[in-house]
């Protein structure tokens, strides 16, 4: 082979390399750095820098006493207890300071949503903490039905009233809960516990929330 032959195909060579980075051939990729993970808290979208939330907020039973005194002046319950609490979870707390002529009362209260809302029976022969409350349903007998709750030969105070069908069904509820929600008293599965047993307006008064008469 000549000498100009070979150097015009250097030349070539030369030449095509030019062409292809000049026309976008693309390096070789270089792998990104793993990101760090992070979780961002629903109610404010703000995260520190190791991924931990912050500004977390959670159902407390200082939030549902606030949602009461908002909703119901005067009405706010004081507890001992200001932890975390669920939504179809149960506590008891003294009712409201009362007058010099008025008996303290007590609150058992039943929390129906994350906002804090709540529906609550008061009165001066119900527990006024939560420890009473579970001694109170350790006492009572377990597995019961939603009609056992109304039968009057089944001793169940306080989850048996034999009061007002807003207060039977109130308490129906908190029973409920505390047996750990079984499908037995919830038949249809969508979260109302012995609805059948109670008028349509009297399970929606008190699934509202607010005080239960």
């Amino acid at each position: 082979m000549g000498w100009n032959s070979l150097f015009g195909r250097i030349l070539v060579a030369a030449a095509c390399c030019v062409m292809a980075t000049a026309c976008g051939a693309e390096p070789e990729s270089v792998p990104d750095e793993p990101s760090e993970t992070s979780t961002i808290d629903s109610a404010s979208g703000s995260t520190d820098g190791d991924g931990a939330t912050t500004g977390e907020t959670e159902l407390t039973v200082e939030k549902v006493v606030a949602w009461i005194d908002a909703n119901y002046p005067g009405s706010a319950p004081v507890c001992d207890d200001t932890g975390r609490v669920d939504v179809g979870g149960v506590f008891a707390c003294d009712g409201p300071p009362s007058t010099a002529d008025e008996e303290r009362g007590a609150m058992v209260i039943y929390v129906l949503d994350e906002s804090g809302r709540s529906a609550w029976s008061g009165g001066t022969d119900i527990p006024n903490s939560t420890d009473s409350l579970l001694a109170d349903y350790d006492r009572v007998p377990k597995g019961l039905f939603c009609r056992d709750l109304l039968d009057p030969e089944v001793d169940a105070y306080p989850f048996r009233q034999l009061s007002t069908p807003a207060t039977d069904f109130f308490w129906s509820l908190v029973y409920w809960s505390l047996e750990g929600e079984p499908d037995r008293m919830d038949a249809d599965r969508n979260g109302v516990p012995c609805e059948t047993l109670y008028d349509t307006a009297v399970v929606g008064n008190v699934l509202a929330g607010g005080p239960v008469s």
